[in-house]
């Protein structure tokens, strides 16, 4: 038996063996989630990991976040972005800087797991980055799933057609 993590990833596997490839979605443990309370009283964007400039399209993310706060500036709710586990790289607050968001950005370092899924619960948005390239098919990451047991909304920018069908399900 032949597995495979997405439906992209079967059909580019079943061409080059010859052979019936099967797909196994990642998984995540919702009762994992259940023991974090939300406490937040701000509007939280949250984005966990590492992030590609080659193909991630982190500058549409940062346009839409500058014309959010823009349009929501009178709304007594503060908003902030958190990076957990992203370098604060050049490239990343080069664009920050470019678009104003300084006092809404926060980074966070590395942690375990456990504190990486309370962030995750106590957003009001999860952010995803999916590839820009539209040749690339099937790169669903295991974040994808951390963030569909979070059980929070999640926005994914850039291009992957089955990350659409899994999240629209």
């Amino acid at each position: 038996l032949i597995l495979t993590v997405s439906k992209g990833q079967q059909a580019i596997m079943e061409k080059r063996l010859g052979k019936r490839v099967h797909v196994l979605y990642n998984g995540c443990d919702f009762d994992s989630y259940r023991k974090y309370p939300e406490t937040n009283r701000e509007f939280r964007v949250v984005y966990t990991g590492n992030y590609s400039k080659k193909f991630n399209d982190i500058e549409l993310f940062f346009k839409s976040m500058k014309e959010f706060i823009t349009m929501n500036k009178n709304s007594a709710q503060p908003i902030s972005i958190i990076f957990v586990g992203t370098t604060p790289d050049r490239f990343i607050m080069n664009k920050i800087n470019h678009y104003a968001l300084e006092k809404y950005c926060t980074f966070l370092k590395t942690m375990p797991n456990s504190q990486v899924k309370k962030n995750q619960k106590n957003a009001s948005i999860l952010i995803h980055f999916a590839w820009n390239d539209k040749n690339q098919i099937g790169n669903l990451t295991g974040k994808i799933f951390e963030y569909i047991f979070a059980r929070k909304p999640i926005l994914s920018i850039g291009h992957e057609p089955e990350l659409n069908q899994l999240l629209l399900k």
